[in-house]
């Protein structure tokens, strides 16, 4: 990864006395979170890293902080910097937590080459299981509602024993790369029930490979199968790029969406989209 003495000074002194280093089991990332005060640090720290992410702000027992996140892809690119730059010399500390999560997740940090985009990623699909919730909560993570794992255990209970509903899962390589949660409605104005996709989401590094299409017909076969006339979703106004892949499966846009929150995020546990 390509920065300048400045930034790769500026970013290394962040991780010393903010950093923290870790990851959930399967996946390593790097985290800063800090006061609002700092938000122009944290928008210069995601020019400086190309990659990471930017959520909140969050507010949490009177304090407001944004915290910074680099994984995946991002997090392999960078750990040539850290390797020759976070060292005992400048911080043993620091230094030595970040070489934990490089024997930790030493598999997971090895650089890999770029797929193509048109190479179709062979994926099975399968209903989800409890084993999935680390993968499924960095997938909304992806998506701008940051979850933990337990967090996503939680929502995974209440969600399966919840009637007429179904979560799907694309697994590749032992892990789950995507999902689609399903709801079958029954609805006011027709007869038969309709299909609504209540989430869908796929991993950023294997997105455009054909994952979403699977999942979205592996959903259409089950919406027939249970007796539906139709699929039906919203879509966030910004997300411009899943509009076009919906609208490419046949679908079309017929409304507006509206909400209103009747419990204040901080308290329902929500989180607030990403700002980057």
């Amino acid at each position: 990864m390509e920065m300048s003495d400045f930034d790769r000074g500026l970013l290394v002194g962040v991780l010393v006395g903010e950093g923290s280093f870790g990851g959930d089991g399967r996946q390593p990332s790097v985290t800063v979170r800090m006061h609002t005060r700092h938000e122009a640090l944290f928008r210069k720290l995601c020019d400086v890293v190309p990659g990471a992410r930017l959520y909140g702000p969050y507010e949490h027992s009177g304090r407001r902080y944004f915290q910074w996140i680099v994984r995946g892809q991002a997090l392999r690119r960078l750990v040539g910097v850290l390797d020759d730059h976070l060292t005992p010399s400048i911080d043993a500390h620091a230094a030595g937590r970040y070489q934990r999560m490089r024997r930790t997740y030493a598999r997971a940090l090895t650089p890999r080459q770029a797929p193509d985009a048109a190479d179709p990623l062979p994926v099975t699909i399968r209903e989800v299981r409890r084993g999935d919730a680390s993968n499924l909560a960095d997938l909304v993570t992806q998506l701008g509602y940051p979850a933990t794992t337990g967090e996503m255990l939680e929502r995974l209970d209440a969600i399966t024993a919840y009637p007429q509903t179904l979560t799907l899962v694309a697994e590749a390589d032992g892990l789950a790369v995507g999902f689609i949660g399903l709801r079958r409605e029954p609805m006011y104005g027709s007869g038969p029930p309709a299909m609504r996709i209540a989430a869908l989401a796929v991993d950023a590094e294997h997105r455009r490979r054909g994952v979403a299409q699977a999942l979205v017909q592996w959903a259409e076969t089950w919406a027939q199968d249970q007796g539906c006339a139709s699929v039906v979703l919203t879509s966030a106004n910004h997300r411009a790029g899943a509009h076009a892949f919906y609208r490419r499966a046949g679908y079309r846009g017929s409304g507006v969406r509206f909400a209103k929150d009747l419990i204040a995020p901080t308290e329902q546990g929500a989180a607030a989209a990403p700002v980057s």
